[in-house]
Formats: C-alpha cells, structure tokens, sequence
C-alpha cells in the first residue's frame, strides 16, 4: 500500500505533467492561480506540499480538467 507521501509526490507529477502538455509555464499558472510566488505551486509539483481542495479545484480549473483527473494513478 501507497503512503501519503508517495500519494502526493504523484499528484505533484500529474499537475506538473498536464501543465507542461497544456504548454503552461510555472510562472503563467501561478499567477492564474493568484499565488504571489511561484514557490507555492513548485512545492506541490514537487511533492513536497499537499495541495487543499480548494487549491486543487482551482488548479483542475485552470488546466481544464475535471478534478477527478488528479485521482486516477492515485
């Protein structure tokens, strides 16, 4: 069984992997995203921060994916 930490190391890479496919910098996403640095978002494409839903319903907004396209190599 997955642990968390592993659970969310993969969400980061799917973000990271649908932004890069959209052709979405970083820097373009965060500041759809109204994050006043980009750190926020590196953190959470890296693993090593775990996004609120509230966060990961925004992002699925900005990227124009249902939320649920997050959860299914979870």
């Amino acid at each position: 069984m997955d642990t968390n930490e592993e659970r969310i190391r993969r969400l980061g890479a799917t973000i990271a992997r649908l932004r890069e496919q959209e052709g979405i910098s970083q820097a373009v996403l965060t500041r759809m995203l109204g994050y006043s640095s980009h750190s926020h978002l590196s953190r959470i494409e890296n693993g090593e921060k775990a996004p609120s839903i509230v966060a990961l319903f925004n992002i699925a907004d900005a990227l124009d994916v249902d939320v649920k396209y997050f959860f299914t190599d979870l």
